[in-house]
């Protein structure tokens, strides 16, 4: 990973308060602690404040990797998944703003539920519930359930995108692009809520909302109010998700 100012240079270190990486000409060193020019200025006027010589130093200090990205196994895949769907204030409050292995992380986690969801649309397109009499193509299927995986990755990066885009025109993006990357794809861990019959494209769609917004507030460390284009944005993917339900309701009538 290159230094956030010099994208020429290595990283040498993260700093303590960011959290971000950077080169040796872009450190100092603060009550034994590697600090950006930012970060250092913030200490020092806090210092003269005569506030305690690590109260400078915020939460982020603290985060860590998801067990995932630690070690990848499905152990760790169950306990990750498990950790931001039921406690996502803790998860995203101690997750590492920057790292390797979201992307991955999503794109297993969603492929058994997307194959499963393609099969059963697959069957139910020749069931009794359909209008067409042409034949059953498995080549058509196969390709399908090998492809699911891109799709997620698609999203993450597209949707991610936008939702940064947001966050940065209200000024409530205090991290880089890859956090919010981070956070939608581990936000995405809802979608395996989908197994639940006839609602759980729908329990899926509003807990991802949720999730997001812990995520953008905890690791953006922003308010409710610059993320109200974002929560629009999510509004408008739930009422999609809702009207795709009723379809399959007004179907199976």
């Amino acid at each position: 990973m290159p230094c956030t100012n010099h994208p020429e240079a290595d990283l040498v270190a993260y700093c303590a308060g960011c959290t971000k990486a950077f080169c040796a000409n872009c450190l100092v060193v603060l009550d034994g602690k590697n600090l950006c020019g930012p970060c250092k200025a913030k200490a020092v006027r806090r210092l003269e404040r005569g506030e305690t010589s690590y109260s400078y130093i915020p939460a982020a200090v603290v985060r860590a990797p998801s067990p995932w990205e630690q070690e990848k196994s499905l152990g760790n895949l169950v306990k990750t998944a498990k950790a931001v769907l039921f406690s996502p204030n803790a998860f995203f409050g101690k997750l590492k703003l920057y790292g390797q292995g979201h992307w991955l992380y999503i794109a297993l986690l969603y492929w058994p539920v997307a194959i499963l969801e393609t099969v059963l649309q697959w069957s139910l397109s020749l069931g009794m519930f359909s209008t067409t009499k042409e034949p059953p193509r498995p080549g058509i299927l196969l390709a399908s359930c090998l492809l699911v995986p891109l799709l997620p990755l698609l999203q993450c990066a597209i949707s991610g995108s936008l939702v940064h885009l947001f966050l940065k025109m209200t000024r409530g993006a205090k991290a880089e692009l890859e956090t919010t990357f981070r956070i939608y794809a581990y936000a995405q861990s809802a979608y395996i809520l989908i197994w639940i019959p006839v609602v759980g494209a729908l329990l899926s769609g509003f807990w991802f909302m949720v999730l997001l917004t812990i995520g953008l507030k905890r690791m953006h460390q922003t308010s409710y109010s610059r993320m109200i284009p974002v929560l629009l944005l999510c509004g408008a993917m739930l009422a999609h998700r809702l009207w795709e339900v009723l379809g399959v309701v007004r179907t199976m009538l």
